[in-house]
């Protein structure tokens, strides 16, 4: 009995939901009740090994949950190769839309977030970034209903290294506004186009590989500044590369 009981409680999931206000470290599982939100001048360290669930919560029953991780300040998400940080649904049979994603809005005068050797699945619209900039290194962002990551406008220079962004309900990755560096990452297999490259943005990209999108691999929207190198689109259902009218990439 004994045993038994020590097992039940190690398995106790901390539950969360609300604003985080200073300074916070976690070191162990913790469950998502509701929306959560990284208060500006305050860092949140997530420690290696860590997954984080988010309970399926649909109160305007629209299908889509509706639990949000809001950042307005800091968030250093630390795993590592053999010990991922895994954000992800907490239900049994976890599909797309079981929580709502990432909502990035750190302004000018906050701290780079940085995410290592993490993984964010099953979210709606996984990483939506409007605000000073975000790094992602060995990463992964998979299963989204929407998208995998937004870049509505980014600040200062935002980083994607060795990311996966895979099996998302619609695009992989678009990039609206801002400047932003690219290095040895896959986009695959998501229900829309691969990447996307619009107006006011300076990409350089390189060693990326993106295949097998519904779409377009990649698609450049009117912008002088994109420059990619060593790269793969390839067995995507319609063109490797589209370039619209008025582009000059390198």
């Amino acid at each position: 009995l004994l045993a038994i009981s020590t097992f039940l409680l190690s398995t106790v999931l901390y539950p969360f939901a609300g604003h985080i206000e200073e300074n916070t470290t976690w070191e162990e599982d913790i469950i998502i009740t509701g929306d959560t939100w990284i208060d500006e001048g305050v860092t949140l360290t997530i420690m290696p090994g860590v997954t984080v669930y988010f309970t399926n919560v649909d109160q305007n029953q629209d299908g889509v949950g509706d639990t949000d991780f809001i950042i307005l300040g800091r968030l250093i998400s630390q795993g590592l190769a053999t010990e991922k940080v895994i954000f992800t649904s907490n239900e049994d049979d976890p599909q797309p839309n079981d929580w709502g994603g990432f909502d990035y809005q750190t302004p000018e005068n906050g701290e780079l977030s940085t995410l290592s050797n993490t993984e964010i699945l099953y979210a709606h619209q996984a990483f939506h970034i409007n605000g000073r900039n975000v790094t992602f290194n060995g990463c992964r962002i998979a299963h989204s209903y929407d998208y995998g990551i937004r870049i509505q406008s980014t600040i200062f220079t935002t980083s994607i290294n060795n990311t996966i962004i895979e099996l998302s309900g619609s695009y992989g990755l678009n990039i609206e506004q801002g400047t932003v560096i690219m290095s040895g990452g896959i986009i695959f297999n998501n229900n829309g186009y691969g990447l996307n490259v619009e107006q006011n943005v300076l990409l350089t990209a390189d060693d990326l590989i993106v295949s097998s999108n519904n779409g377009n691999g990649l698609i450049i929207s009117g912008t002088e500044g994109t420059i990619i190198t060593d790269s793969r689109f390839v067995s995507n259902t319609s063109n490797g590369i589209h370039i619209q009218s008025g582009a000059n990439p390198s």
